[in-house]
């Protein structure tokens, strides 16, 4: 797996990614393939917006396997955390590994810095199993998300 600096070249994959993520829950609705597609969209444009605004120094990166686009990873490295705003990875590419990779990777680069890793997830969202796997805890619930947060080992290190 590789990771590259998202372009506007990216719109096309990023959407049809989201869009898939939302899938199950747009299926339930009713509305014409054309509604679902406009909401999806205007829902899209509104992420990209928010993200945008809320972390303007975040890093966008498109997650590839074997050369092939598979996912997204949208980072915020603060001064006093490392904040994982999104991670998505499309459906033909879960259950390998790769998002247990990437959080261990990001926990590695917290342990690093002696920071803690912080995320939030929709409550109910399976991905929760992984991540108090990898030992991230609940500390606050924020409607429809939990905010998760994994610690580093903020002891002296051995040289």
């Amino acid at each position: 797996m590789t990771v590259r600096p998202v372009t506007d070249a990216d719109d096309a994959f990023l959407f049809a990614l989201y869009a898939e993520s939302r899938a199950q829950e747009m299926a339930q609705t009713g509305w014409s393939a054309e509604a679902t597609r406009d909401f999806l969209k205007s829902q899209f444009a509104l992420q990209k917006r928010g993200y945008a605004t809320s972390y303007p120094g975040a890093t966008y990166t498109i997650l590839q396997v074997d050369g092939i686009d598979g996912g997204r990873l949208t980072v915020d490295r603060q001064s006093d955390c490392l904040r994982l705003i999104d991670l998505l990875i499309a459906s033909e590419w879960q259950g390998r590994g790769l998002g247990t990779d990437i959080l261990r990777a990001l926990m590695h680069e917290a342990q690093g810095g002696k920071v803690p890793l912080r995320l939030s997830v929709a409550k109910g969202n399976p991905v929760q199993q992984l991540y108090a796997r990898l030992g991230f805890r609940v500390t606050g619930d924020i409607g429809q998300y939990w905010a998760m947060e994994w610690m580093p080992d903020l002891g002296p290190r051995e040289v």
